[in-house]
């Protein structure tokens, strides 16, 4: 369990970073510590007009804001059968594979319930989480807002594949697109009116009944990392305990593996959200 351990607090960072690292700003932090965010203030002073009779004009400041993300715990415990480890029955790779790919899984699923719940439509500014069926125009508007709103920042498109299939460009205005037959390839777009399109990969959310999915097949964001992260993200170090075989009546061995983690919605960039309907 000690192998077990040690694997999995190092393939774990290599597993979760490539997925949510572009909208999200992913700390590891050793066990009971929290970390304290400075938000930049991301409006801008007011310019007035003089008229050349003033000393000063009325005074402005805008504050950073402060942000403390306390990381919770997750909890998660498996067990392994003497007799099917000394049969060699019992693969230690597979505790490794389905302990990482369900804690990469659970803190997917945080860190998008921030990122969806923060950008909800009737919560994000309106202009900035617009929704309906897909218009070429409607969408670059968007991209454009978000980086001037930016100061300059280039935003992305990110979303799924199903999400960013829907991103094709518009006949009716007389845009037109090669496709390479080669083999029956086709693929989404790499980029759209200079904006890159980048694919987030799908994630289960664990329902084996109704196989839903956590991420919305029909919403593309509009991001702009250079400025600033959309989601802050704080994730701990591993705690683990186990026993040998004959503390327990069965001879099992248990392995408890707790990682604290929390996901906030917070930035000083603004963002945009596309649901595309219909």
């Amino acid at each position: 369990m000690a192998i077990v351990d040690a694997t999995i607090n190092s393939v774990l960072p290599l597993t979760i970073n490539p997925s949510i690292g572009v909208f999200t700003d992913l700390k590891f932090v050793s066990y009971g510590d929290i970390v304290h965010y400075t938000i930049k203030p991301r409006t801008l002073y007011t310019v007035s007009l003089g008229a050349h009779g003033e000393r000063t004009t009325h005074r402005q400041l805008k504050a950073s804001g402060d942000l403390i993300v306390t990381p919770k715990e997750h909890i998660v415990t498996v067990y392994a059968d003497m007799f099917s480890v000394l049969a060699d029955k019992q693969d230690l790779a597979d505790f490794v594979r389905l302990v990482v790919m369900s804690v990469e899984t659970e803190m997917t699923k945080d860190i998008m319930s921030a990122l969806t719940t923060g950008m909800a439509q009737g919560v994000y500014p309106a202009a900035l989480s617009v929704q309906g069926a897909f218009d070429t125009q409607t969408l670059i508007n968007l991209a454009e807002t978000v980086q001037a709103y930016n100061y300059g920042a280039r935003p992305v498109l990110m979303g799924t594949a199903s999400a960013l299939a829907q991103v094709v460009p518009d006949s009716a205005i007389g845009a037109r697109i090669n496709v390479d037959g080669l083999d029956g390839s086709i693929s989404i777009l790499k980029n759209f009116y200079g904006y890159t399109l980048i694919q987030l990969p799908q994630v289960a959310t664990g329902d084996y009944t109704n196989f839903s999915l956590a991420m919305d097949p029909d919403t593309v964001y509009v991001i702009s990392p250079a400025m600033d992260k959309v989601v802050k993200t704080v994730v701990s170090n591993t705690l683990t305990n186990s026993n040998q075989f004959y503390d327990n009546a069965d001879l099992t061995s248990n392995y408890t593996f707790r990682k604290d983690w929390d996901a906030v919605f917070a930035s000083a960039a603004f963002a945009g959200k596309y649901k595309i309907t219909g």
